[in-house]
């Protein structure tokens, strides 16, 4: 049986600054890098951001307007990660994923 074609979720829009964190978010970027250059990785599929309705499955509306303002509240201090426009972005690329 031939070996089947393997299947990567990636987007080069897979980055945002978390500013000094242990999460390195430059890995996102080095796993297909290297995925390149060791088996020759030539195609990927790239994700679409997830959409309102699939976001509102798994979280309140008013959680999604504190995220839209990229503002604290009492519904976002438990993030451990700051609040910002790109790295909101961010995680909604990667919920599409």
């Amino acid at each position: 049986m031939p070996p089947l074609d393997p299947h990567v979720v990636w987007s080069p829009a897979s980055y945002a600054d978390i500013g000094p964190h242990v999460f390195p978010m430059e890995k996102f970027r080095g796993v297909i890098e290297r995925l390149k250059a060791e088996d020759g990785l030539r195609t990927w599929i790239e994700p679409a951001p997830a959409t309102r309705e699939e976001l509102l499955r798994v979280h309140t509306p008013e959680y999604l307007a504190d995220l839209d303002g990229a503002v604290h509240t009492p519904r976002t201090r438990m993030s451990e990660l700051p609040i910002s426009r790109p790295i909101v972005e961010f995680f909604v690329l990667a919920a599409g994923g």
